[in-house]
């Protein structure tokens, strides 16, 4: 299980690599940026769509200041506007972090972090985003001056946006690319006839020609290779064979052309490497394979001059169109998914970077791997706030699409973990805003804890039912679902749960029932001290998803061990501090200065000495303010 904090890098983007060509689209497309419009670029998988888009930003990003403010964002396995807005930053130092914000929130900071300043975003393999409306609209309310670069293999239609497919290369860019791609660039004068057959077979598709070029390394004789292709191609001539579109043929040709030409040991690399849904090391390819690091090496160095594999800085990738060959052809993908997930976990608990593709990527190698178990843990850990989730850095629309798969695809006998899973996906619907949809998950994991009386099950669905109440200012609703689930909570002896819960209470009150809320967070204190004191001795049948979910063995003996410090090692000094801090703002409510001063002072000293020391200034600058008030 994942238990260890882990550094999320910035999402890796492609490299740019050789350019030839679209001497007509350049043009077109610099006259859009110089009229102030937004482009979206689409065509087939390997037309050359992302090159392009680099291209662009090396001729035009003169427009967008200096140095550019360009910020750079692949929406592949699923990332979507959450996902950029994490990245912003580090690309744009201008732009707000908003972590802890709401998404519309969060979106109109960094869109008013943008007013007056040009600024382009190239948004890469959009049809993969998670929430393709969501980013849309986030796009089209950029402030003038901005604008904004898409690519995507599916056509997308914005008003005022100028839409352009990119189409196979026509001579005589075709002719030069291949001549790039040569070894020899000499051959293509030498063998003009050879030369002009294999242009003919690869169709104009720039990933077509650059792996015909590799394929000549060994296979010299250009009327050969394009007679190699032409079979290739005519095996494929039914495309119900392997479903491959006529546009397509030549590089599914020059793909299988390149794979049978592979040693035993290339062929069985590039098609368990085919799991990866990210960019990986050169370790984790070894630990995938199971190659000797020089053996891996060897056959490193061979898939990359076959162009079938790429190098971006220490990383490896495949072109998505690779991947999903060399993915067809693994006859029992389950122990290299198996072997992925596990690296990947390992570096995930190890505090190495990891980016958040590879952490989303991780319950979809334990599903593909046949451990549903796994994928439902892991799933679930993306969640919960923890110094491990994911969601604490927002990413809450892509987190949801995990869930749903996972919980989707739940085996009989797996019912009280269902009902955690819909409950993950409740409070991270709750966090992207969408509480229609977070509320009818939390129903069905409710539907589910009643049919087989999973009663702490329930009462955490009941809570995250409350929390989307209380967002939705329905606040007598809120107080009757939060009612019920202290009933749980105390039948099944969860002292955290009944902790919580009463602080929601509390929440709810406090705006106008000050008397009332300082005696729900009173009992919440309560409450707390005495899940601390038990902590070795629980008395319900698993963690509640209201603390951390799935909390693993190791981690549980960790605290137990812990004796007698007065707050466990799971993060419940910064709960105190958090009831503590509410109680004071409701003393200040109330004009009980002294004793809100007391409070502040009391979360203060309940704030972790090490890490959280935002919280802890903000607990000062409010202690202070409040000093002076009185």
């Amino acid at each position: 299980m994942l238990k260890s904090p882990f550094t999320a890098a910035a999402p890796r983007t492609a490299a740019p690599r050789l350019f030839v060509g679209r001497d007509a689209e350049i043009p077109q497309l610099a006259r859009a940026f110089e009229a102030g419009q937004s482009i979206v670029l689409w065509g087939v998988g390997g037309i050359g769509k992302t090159a392009l888009a680099h291209q662009i930003i090396a001729r035009q990003g003169w427009r967008f200041g200096d140095p550019p403010a360009i910020a750079f964002h692949s929406c592949e396995n699923g990332l979507g506007v959450d996902a950029l807005l994490d990245s912003l930053p580090s690309q744009l130092p201008f732009a707000p972090t908003g972590q802890g914000l709401p998404p519309d929130e969060r979106r109109a900071a960094v869109l008013a972090s943008l007013v007056g300043r040009r600024v382009l975003l190239v948004v890469d393999n959009f049809e993969t985003a998670a929430d393709r409306e969501t980013f849309l609209d986030f796009l089209a309310a950029l402030p003038g001056g901005c604008l904004a670069l898409i690519t995507t293999r599916e056509a997308v239609r914005c008003p005022g946006w100028l839409l352009l497919e990119l189409k196979p290369l026509a001579d005589p860019a075709a002719a030069r690319l291949l001549a790039a791609h040569l070894p020899n660039p000499q051959t293509l004068v030498e063998q003009a006839a050879g030369a002009q057959a294999l242009l003919q077979q690869t169709a104009g598709h720039p990933l077509a020609i650059e792996l015909a070029a590799a394929l000549t390394r060994d296979w010299p004789d250009l009327a050969a290779l394009a007679a190699a292709l032409a079979s290739r191609r005519a095996q494929l001539a039914d495309a119900a064979l392997h479903g491959v579109p006529e546009r397509l043929r030549s590089l599914e040709a020059s793909l299988t052309l390149s794979f049978d030409r592979l040693p035993p040991a290339g062929q069985q690399a590039l098609t368990a490497l085919a799991v990866f849904y990210t960019p990986f090391s050169d370790a984790g390819a070894a630990a995938v394979t199971d190659l000797a690091p020089a053996a891996w090496r060897q056959t490193r160095d061979l898939l990359r001059t076959r162009s079938l594999l790429y190098q971006d800085g220490e990383q490896n990738r495949f072109h998505p169109l690779v991947r999903d060959f060399g993915l067809a052809r693994l006859a029992d993908p389950a122990p290299a998914q198996r072997r992925a997930a596990e690296f990947l976990t390992d570096r995930w608990q190890g505090g190495e970077p990891v980016t958040p593709q590879e952490v989303l990527a991780v319950p979809r190698h334990w599903l593909a791997a046949g451990d549903w178990r796994a994928a439902a843990s892991a799933a679930a850990y993306l969640t919960g706030g923890h110094d491990h989730s994911l969601d604490r850095r927002g990413y809450w629309n892509e987190i949801a699409v995990v869930l749903r798969i996972v919980v989707e695809l739940s085996p009989a006998g797996e019912a009280e973990t269902v009902v955690d899973l819909w409950n993950c996906l409740s409070n991270v619907l709750r966090l992207a805003g969408d509480y229609t949809n977070a509320l009818a998950s939390a129903q069905r994991g409710l539907a589910v804890a009643r049919q087989v009386g999973d009663r702490l099950g329930e009462a955490n669905v009941l809570k995250a039912i409350g929390d989307v109440q209380q967002f939705r200012k329905e606040m007598a609703g809120a107080l009757a679902s939060y009612g019920q689930a202290l009933e749980l909570y105390r039948q099944v002896g969860d002292r955290l749960g009944e902790a919580n819960v009463l602080r929601a209470i509390g929440d709810v009150q406090a705006p106008c029932r000050h008397g009332g809320a300082l005696a729900s967070y009173g009992q919440a204190l309560g409450s707390y001290r005495r899940w601390a004191t038990g902590w070795a001795r629980p008395t319900c049948s698993r963690p509640s998803a209201t603390c951390s979910n799935f909390v693993t063995t190791a981690r549980s003996v960790g605290v137990v061990r812990a004796g007698a410090r007065a707050v466990p090692p799971g993060g419940l000094g910064w709960r105190w501090a958090n009831v503590l801090q509410a109680i004071g703002d409701v003393q200040q409510f109330r004009a009980d200065m002294a004793g809100a001063l007391a409070s502040y002072g009391q979360a203060l000293g309940f704030v972790p000495p090490v890490g959280d020391r935002l919280r802890a200034g903000q607990r000062a600058q409010g202690h202070r303010r409040r000093a002076a008030i009185s």
